[in-house]
């Protein structure tokens, strides 16, 4: 029988780190931090500390869609589409902009790497 277990927390997810840890999600998405944060791997599970806002009315902010491929054996291959946010107008955003983002994200993450595609993979 398949089963995937997420956990999506809005805020500080550091917060929540002991919950999600003992509760064995396959997956941890912290996400309404109003700024990109890391990620790493914790046994072999992926946990975004912050994907930002998908939407800012206000200001300009970066932003990112994140996808899960799962397949049958619920193996995830995880994605970051890279996004900019302006106005309630929310754009992906490509080329050198696109590469420095990843770059970004892995300079504040542990034992993530992130290729020019996207993909999200644990550094070994």
């Amino acid at each position: 029988q398949s089963r995937f277990l997420s956990v999506n927390v809005d805020g500080d997810i550091r917060i929540c780190s002991g919950f999600h840890r003992r509760k064995d999600p396959d997956i941890v998405i912290g996400n309404h931090t109003h700024v990109l944060q890391g990620m790493e791997f914790y046994q072999g599970k992926l946990i975004c500390y912050g994907i930002s806002n998908f939407l800012f009315g206000s200001y300009h902010s970066d932003t990112m869609v994140l996808t899960l491929e799962i397949n049958e054996a619920n193996h995830i291959t995880p994605k970051m589409l890279p996004c900019s946010s302006e106005m309630f107008y929310t754009t992906e955003i490509e080329g050198e902009a696109a590469k420095n983002m990843f770059r970004y994200i892995e300079s504040m993450s542990k034992n993530v790497s992130i290729s020019s595609d996207g993909i999200i993979t644990e550094k070994r």
